[in-house]
C-alpha cells in the first residue's frame, strides 16, 4: 500500500498514517459495505505484488438514486498516469 506515503494521505478526514490506521479504515469501507451503504475496490495493476490504489462509491442519501465517488487514493508512482481514469470507467 501507500503506508510509506504521507503524501497520499494528506487530505483524508481520519487517520491513514501507518498500516494499523489503513486496515481500521478499511474494516469500516467494508462494515459500511456490509450494510449496503458503500462499495469499495482495491486497485491493483496485472502482475503486481501490492495494492495501487483504491476508491469507495457511498450512498449519502437512500432516497436519492445517487452516489458519492469519495476515498480515492492512488500510489505516487501511479498518479497522474492512466490509473484514475481507467478505473473509474470500469467501475
Amino acid at each position: 500500500m501507500a503506508a510509506g506515503a504521507p503524501e497520499v494521505w494528506r487530505h483524508m478526514p481520519y487517520p491513514m498514517g501507518d498500516e494499523v490506521e489503513i486496515r481500521r479504515a478499511f474494516e469500516g469501507y467494508l462494515a459500511r459495505q456490509a450494510s449496503g451503504l458503500s462499495l469499495t475496490w482495491v486497485t491493483q495493476r496485472n502482475g503486481a505484488s501490492r495494492p495501487i490504489g483504491g476508491t469507495t462509491l457511498r450512498v449519502s442519501d437512500p432516497a436519492t438514486p445517487s452516489v458519492e465517488i469519495g476515498g480515492t487514493w492512488i500510489a505516487p508512482d501511479f498518479q497522474r498516469t492512466f490509473v484514475n481514469t481507467e478505473v473509474k470507467l470500469l467501475q
